[in-house]
């Protein structure tokens, strides 16, 4: 029931402009559920999708969670994949504009891997 609500609203061709931020926040919230869920490949997907919709300065917190995800999923080289997520979410927010104190969020994860 969870996805279907998750499907109709993420995909709803109503979203202006100014809802940019509340359908990436539809799309980040559909992921965590499908990371929940186990469906990997689809968290993975949603959360690249929430990434391109919102502006990069304010991805920060999608970054560290699709960072959270590579290490959950693989053993082997998951964290290599978070800190490759990291690197290069730190590369744009910085190009987009991000505040200093956003940037450092994500580096501190990253530091901490």
């Amino acid at each position: 029931a969870a996805r279907a609500c998750f499907r109709r609203g993420a995909h709803a061709s109503s979203f202006e402009e100014k809802d940019v931020e509340l359908h990436a926040r539809v799309l980040q919230a559909w992921a965590s559920t499908e990371r929940r869920a186990g469906a990997v490949e689809d968290a993975r997907r949603l959360y690249n999708e929430a990434i391109k919709v919102l502006p990069s300065a304010m991805c920060g917190a999608l970054y560290v969670e699709l960072a959270q995800l590579e290490m959950e999923s693989s053993f082997e080289d998951g964290v290599e994949k978070a800190r490759e997520v990291l690197r290069a979410g730190v590369r744009s927010m910085k190009a987009g504009g991000a505040a200093e104190d956003e940037v450092s969020q994500v580096l501190r994860f990253l530091r901490g891997l």
